[in-house]
């Protein structure tokens, strides 16, 4: 149990990686944290501090920052319970960086002056928020607020990785479906965004997980004239949206290289994205509680389907090449034709094949 650092810290002069991950009794942070000008890698992610003392500004070296908590002021010494987010100006060698409770920015002005979008070694970018007290509603002004302080961001197109959490604006940054060499994305609990920016013109995105946003409706691709919507994507991963219904301007010749899909707890969705009855490499496909799905059919070159609790699930057919079946819990499942299985494991159900 670490409770406290010793100001002489500062003379490991040639530290180069601090790790100081879920340290849950350790709540201040000593000034000699400043002075280690070599060091590349400081980790605070689940520790909760509660007086951040040090400045960061001169760790001109350092390539990953995980738990930095912004607070409310420009200046430290108004606000210890954080970092100015006027600091990550001067830290240019970043290539992975998690900001905190982003929420408490309510100046736009105050995130130009991080100056992330000149930051060209940027690979990975973790932005969150604490919305614990939003958990129904948000107020229109703060809503937009937020969506101001996100825009303002404005990532560097290198970026390859982006992860958003707790966003309660109700419409996503203006930037989002320009990160050209993205290639991993995760939005979770932006539970008031009724609707995707156009992602699918993403053309390197690789991996894609949406979980939590239960105001949104509908996936809708737009038809912007580069060709095939998520070109390269391989893992698609769809969690806990209950109002989710459909996909909408989708062609069957859209996310041709996809490998695995999952969809988890979307109750409305009846139907699944056209493009994967063409896909050349879709193996892998679990769903899991979509309680509106009803027929499964024609993925000809799926080798496993896990499928649990799909309570309206009434049949499966036409997967020439499916290798592993396992059902749980779909009460309602008849058929299961057109397939020739090496495994199999159905729970609870009399079906006819």
């Amino acid at each position: 149990r670490i409770t406290e650092l010793p100001e002489s810290i500062e003379c490991l002069t040639n530290l180069q990686f601090l790790g100081l991950r879920y340290c849950n009794w350790l709540h201040n942070l000593p000034n000699g944290i400043g002075k280690l000008q070599y060091l590349r890698y400081l980790d605070l992610r689940g520790t909760n501090l509660h007086q951040v003392l040090p400045s960061l500004v001169n760790l001109k070296q350092l390539s990953t920052l995980h738990g930095f908590v912004v607070n409310r002021k420009s200046k430290r010494e108004d606000d210890p319970t954080g970092w100015p987010l006027e600091d990550l100006k001067s830290l240019d060698a970043l290539r992975s960086l998690q900001i905190l409770r982003l929420e408490r920015v309510s100046d736009p002005l105050r995130v130009q002056e991080a100056m992330l979008e000149t930051k060209s070694h940027l690979k990975e970018l973790e932005l969150c928020c604490s919305n614990d007290d939003r958990q129904s509603e948000v107020q229109e002004e703060d809503a937009k607020t937020l969506k101001d302080v996100f825009d303002c961001l404005s990532p560097p197109h290198c970026l390859k990785s982006l992860k958003i959490v707790s966003y309660y604006g109700k419409v996503f940054p203006d930037w989002l479906p320009n990160l050209s060499n993205l290639q991993h994305l995760v939005l979770t609990d932006c539970k008031f965004c009724e609707h995707l920016p156009n992602l699918g013109q993403l053309t390197e995105l690789k991996f894609l997980t949406i979980t939590a946003c239960s105001k949104l409706v509908t996936i809708k691709q737009e038809q912007t004239g580069t060709g095939q919507a998520f070109p390269r994507l391989e893992q698609l991963h769809l969690r806990d949206m209950p109002n989710l219904e459909s996909w909408i301007g989708f062609s069957s010749a859209d996310m041709p290289s996809l490998v695995k899909f999952r969809l988890e707890n979307c109750p409305k969705l009846c139907n699944l994205p056209s493009g994967i009855k063409n896909s050349k490499v879709l193996t892998s496909m679990q769903l899991h509680r979509m309680d509106s799905l009803q027929i499964i059919e024609d993925l000809p070159v799926l080798k496993e389907l896990v499928i649990q609790a799909c309570n309206e699930l009434q049949k499966i057919s036409n997967i020439p090449l499916l290798e592993v079946l396992i059902v749980l819990g779909c009460s309602r499942l008849k058929d299961v034709t057109e397939v020739h299985l090496s495994h199999v494991r159905i729970v609870d159900r009399d079906i006819r094949e």
